[in-house]
């Protein structure tokens, strides 16, 4: 099958991204257009810098508000590497009630990071 009857066929499962924006901008979700637009998206794409990818849906999960009650948030997580191995984790969330379907800085999504360091090795390790 070819890569532009796969997109058009599988829309609702994929992200249209354009490669020179960053935090989420100018991000297009399949599955919040309607076949026309998405087409028209599409061949506006086509020799142009943009990413087609599967649409990694956030899992919902509850953090606790100003008041201690518990909210529903979308997350995302990500892990990252060195050469030594794992190096630390990011996350991405967003109150689900404020939430475009995409989790990123752009649409208003808190982030942070944990890093992760190996014991030391050599003298005194």
């Amino acid at each position: 099958m070819e890569l532009l009857e796969y997109a058009t066929t599988h829309r609702r499962d994929l992200v249209l991204k354009p490669t020179v924006l960053h935090g989420g901008s100018g991000i297009v979700l399949g599955s919040n257009t309607t076949e026309e637009d998405w087409a028209a998206h599409l061949d506006a794409a086509l020799g142009n810098p943009y990413v087609l990818q599967r649409r990694i849906r956030p899992v919902t999960e509850l953090f606790p508000d100003e008041g201690g009650h518990l909210q529903p948030w979308w997350t995302v997580w990500g892990v990252f590497t060195m050469e030594r191995g794992l190096a630390g984790v990011l996350a991405r969330g967003t109150r689900l009630e404020t939430s475009t379907g995409v989790v990123n800085i752009a649409n208003g999504a808190h982030g942070g990071t944990a890093l992760y360091e190996l014991a030391p090795t050599g003298i005194g390790g």
